[in-house]
């Protein structure tokens, strides 16, 4: 008994304690205090009612409020604008309310209130439209202020307008604040609808049947009513009756218009096959077709106060039969690999070419041109590691933009130059205001097989040539974020002949039907231990006047007679099979490659071309080669230009030092060179002949009217690269003793100062045998130059 009444106590003191720990501040368990919430700011002033005779203010408003919960904490803000009937409306940038209340009801003081502007709820996907049902979305959020674009128009037209926001507050717990209003009086002024394409404004020109129309809405500079940015644009097409006698106070005659069309973008594609489509005023493709109409687009821009510009107007002639060209540029197609490269880099150069690391004597190696041989062709010499690389555009891309309002753009094949992306005709180079939205590539005749777009057909297009055949080819959108949408890497070719066709399509889904045709070949390596034959080149330009030229190539011919697979080469029918300048690359190493041995002849005086050559016999050299150089007194210039150039050929295989006073050149008119004594320590060069000045009055006049030579260099007596105890002076000088004739040394220190000279060098290796003269080979002594040969020649 006594245990049941403690229990009951201990019971009753229980829910005691409960119920007053459960009170709240007026202790009522169920009891909320509703939250509170105040428009905190606004840009202007506000007015209450229409009678208030404050000024307009601008349309667009920023509002921010403040809310707070004594009890609680804010769990949503929503908002509407009321027009000045009180009738909640859609606003731009506002533009979703729930206009019935199906979304979350709002109830306040017993009413359901509507047209709260709607939201996308926390981590929904907004892109999915807030007016589809599938979108999550409320009409609270958690906003501290919002801009709201009043309206201020009537029909489109300018009108003072009086519009209210309010807003409303919810707490945690369900309760709903007071409802915070404001009114504002606002105007808006007309804007500006700028109206044009996105390759410049076409207005009496000819255009191909596809075109970025494209919108813009301007204010007027400094209008407090003005604000940036158009709600949404209207446009209509119309096709009228062309007259090119017509006076210009003329009205053209409507031959059809469509409705009006709106959007919100500030592009738009017309094209023969969208709505609307964009259809010729012409009745052929022809250059001589007739004109039978011009094509009017009339468009107006909205600004957010829904305030309509006045109508901008563009007209011109639709014409079919454009396409544009395509250009593969030469300055950005090269390759690289262990067997076609080049081993410095050109300040000048504005091309930023793909590089190498290597172990040994050349650390890095970069890509180059392809070389053209003597049968014309772009090649390179292969290796596993080769890349070929390409770039593609089209003509009108790149140019020099006019440099005053009155100039005209200069269009240029060059990458370099500003682009400009300005689509022209292929055959008449007019600008027909188009895009280019895709490349079309073909490789080895057939479809580029590339991995992430060759398997899906609709990549796959079909172009029909003139005669009718038809070939297949790739796709690629120049957008897609393959960069094969401007150009190739490509690797693991095999050797053989390759070609590469691209292709450029415009806006219309015309095709270059002349695509730009890129063709190279890829020859095999020949390994050292195959090369065979000697190769002589003639590398100087002879003026057309000498006779020197014939007479040294029949000199080189006679003493070289009896050894097997002997061709010889001049710059000049070189030039004439490649088309290339003196100053350009005269040599392919898949042309050289094969030869034991080079005889490099550049033995006129003036300019040399040798630099020009350097890429090739750099890698002739380096995978085996051996080379003669005769030269004469440019043989300084040859070797300035490797130092200055940064080019190392001459240091690597010839031993000659690093340095610009390395290589001397003879004073102009010193006669005194007439013979050239052997002298060197290289075993194998033991018997080395004397050389004497072979003199003929036909060979050249000047040199047998003076019995000597003159146009001359020299080494430096510390010619040497330091430590490098494989090159050789091979050759001295031993010239005229004083008094001989009229051109020998006036005195004993003139003839000090030039006999004895180093003439010529030579530096053996397990690789290379390389040999240069400082004096030309072919003005010696045919039989002395035959025991030469014999020597530099057999190992």
């Amino acid at each position: 008994m006594r245990k049941a009444l403690k229990m009951s106590l201990l019971l009753g003191t229980i829910l005691v304690l409960l119920a007053i720990t459960a009170c709240g501040v007026d202790g009522d368990y169920k009891s909320n205090k509703a939250p509170e919430i105040r428009i905190t700011s606004w840009e202007g002033a506000v007015t209450e009612s229409a009678a208030d005779t404050l000024e307009s203010l601008v349309f667009q408003q920023r509002v921010y409020w403040n809310a707070t919960d004594e009890d609680g904490t804010i769990a949503g803000i929503a908002y509407r604008i009321l027009d000045e009937n009180g009738t909640p409306i859609a606003t731009p940038g506002n533009s979703v309310i729930d206009e019935i209340g199906e979304l979350e009801p709002v109830v306040y003081e017993g009413n359901q209130l509507v047209g709260w502007v709607v939201h996308y709820k926390p981590g929904a996907d907004e892109n999915i439209p807030l007016t589809s049902n599938q979108a999550k979305k409320t009409v609270w959020s958690q906003n501290q202020y919002t801009v709201v674009n009043f309206p201020a128009n009537e029909d489109g037209e300018p009108a003072v307008k009086i519009s209210s926001i309010e807003v409303i507050a919810i707490d945690n717990r369900g309760s709903v604040s007071n409802i915070a209003r404001r009114s504002f009086k606002t105007e808006s002024s007309v804007p500006n609808c700028i109206l044009s394409t996105s390759r410049g404004n076409p207005d009496g020109k000819e255009v191909g049947t596809g075109l970025f129309i494209t919108f813009s809405m301007s204010t007027i500079p400094g209008d407090p009513l003005a604000v940036p940015g158009a709600d949404y644009y209207e446009y209509k097409l119309g096709k009228y009756i062309y007259d090119a006698d017509a006076d210009s106070l003329d009205i053209p005659e409507l031959v059809e218009e469509t409705s009006w069309f709106t959007t919100t973008d500030r592009e738009v594609i017309l094209t023969k096959n969208t709505t609307p489509p964009l259809t010729p005023d012409f009745d052929g493709t022809e250059t001589d077709s007739e004109q039978l109409t011009f094509t009017r687009i009339t468009a107006h821009a909205y600004n957010y106060a829904g305030v309509k510009s006045n109508e901008s107007i563009i007209e011109f002639a639709v014409k079919e039969g454009f396409h544009p060209k395509t250009v593969i540029y030469p300055q950005k197609t090269y390759a690289l690999g262990d067997n076609h490269y080049k081993d410095y880099v050109v300040n000048e150069d504005l091309e930023n070419y793909p590089y190498l690391f290597k172990d040994g004597p050349i650390p890095v190696i970069y890509a180059t041109s392809f070389f053209t041989d003597s049968e014309g062709r772009k090649t390179v010499v292969n290796s596993p590691n080769l890349k070929v690389f390409s770039r593609w555009g089209y003509y009108g891309q790149y140019g020099t933009p006019p440099t005053s309002s009155t100039g005209a753009i200069v269009f240029s094949d060059s990458p370099y130059d500003t682009e400009v992306g300005r689509v022209l005709n292929e055959a008449d180079n007019k600008d027909y205001y188009s895009e280019i939205i895709a490349y079309d590539i073909r490789f080895d005749d057939a479809p580029f097989d590339f991995f992430a777009l060759s398997q899906n057909p609709d990549n796959l297009v079909t172009h029909v040539e003139e005669d009718g055949t038809m070939t297949e080819w790739l796709r690629v959108p120049k957008t897609s974020v393959w960069s094969i949408s401007r150009g190739l890497e490509i690797g693991n070719l095999a050797p053989g002949y390759h070609k590469l066709e691209v292709s450029a399509v415009d806006l219309q889904f015309e095709y270059d039907p002349t695509p730009a045709v890129f063709e190279f070949y890829i020859a095999d390596p020949v390994p050292q231990a195959e090369k065979d034959g000697i190769m002589v080149l003639e590398a100087s330009t002879f003026p057309s006047w000498s006779s020197t030229q014939v007479y040294a190539d029949s000199v080189y011919r006679e003493v070289l007679a009896d050894y097997p697979n002997v061709d010889f080469f001049k710059r000049s029918e070189i030039n004439a099979i490649t088309g290339l300048q003196n100053a350009a690359c005269n040599l392919a190493y898949s042309d050289v490659q094969k030869y034991k041995t080079v005889i490099y002849r550049e033995e006129a005086a003036g300019t040399t071309y040798f630099g020009s050559d350097y890429d090739v016999l750099k890698l002739y050299l380096n995978n085996g080669g051996n080379v003669i150089l005769s030269s004469a007194g440019n043989l300084k210039s040859m070797n300035d230009e490797m130092v200055n150039k940064n080019r190392n050929m001459f240091r690597n295989y010839f031993g000659i030092d690093f340095r610009l006073n390395a290589v001397v050149t003879v004073p102009a008119n010193k006669w005194f060179f007439d013979k050239f004594m052997p002298t060197t320590n290289i075993a194998s060069l033991s018997n080395l002949p004397e050389m004497n000045l072979y003199l003929e009055e036909q060979h050249n006049a000047l040199i047998f009217a003076r019995r000597g030579l003159s146009d001359l260099s020299y080494f430096a007596g510390n010619y040497a690269t330091p430590d490098d105890n494989l090159t050789q002076i091979i050759y001295r000088s031993d010239i005229k003793e004083v008094g001989d004739d009229a051109y020998s040394p006036a005195t004993i220190e003139e003839y000090n100062q030039f006999n004895d000279l180093p003439l010529a060098v030579g530096k053996i290796t397990n690789q290379n045998r390389c040999f240069v003269f400082g004096f030309p080979l072919s003005y010696m002594n045919k039989s002395e130059l035959t025991l030469l040969f014999e020597q530099l020649l057999n190992e």
